[in-house]
């Protein structure tokens, strides 16, 4: 319900279930595409620098082109995504705590 960064994509990755399937399928969305919509961004107390806003979705149709990888695998694909970011967070911040020890 509330995306980080979504104010500043103009592509989103999207997990939806095509009509009753069980499992979720991944799709790449153009913020533009007709019925894309996003509230006002979110008043946050930290983490001022990265946009947080609802998106919402209203009778968007997407095309089959769109598709990423196979129907019904979206949440493979989800998986992966958030394991490569904890990798590279993970060295961020291991090069930032090298580099200010470095200082000290």
């Amino acid at each position: 319900m509330w995306i980080t960064n979504a104010g500043f994509a103009d592509v989103l990755t999207v997990f939806a279930k095509i009509d009753d399937d069980e499992n979720l399928t991944a799709f790449i969305v153009e913020a533009n595409t007709p019925g894309v919509t996003m509230n006002a961004e979110e008043k946050k107390m930290g983490i001022k620098g990265s946009s947080t806003r609802q998106v919402f979705f209203n009778d968007v149709v997407i095309p089959v082109e769109n598709q990423l990888f196979e129907r019904g695998q979206g949440f493979k694909i989800a998986v992966n995504i958030l394991n490569i970011g904890r990798i590279k967070l993970g060295a961020g911040v291991m090069g930032g705590a090298k580099k200010r020890l470095h200082f000290l």
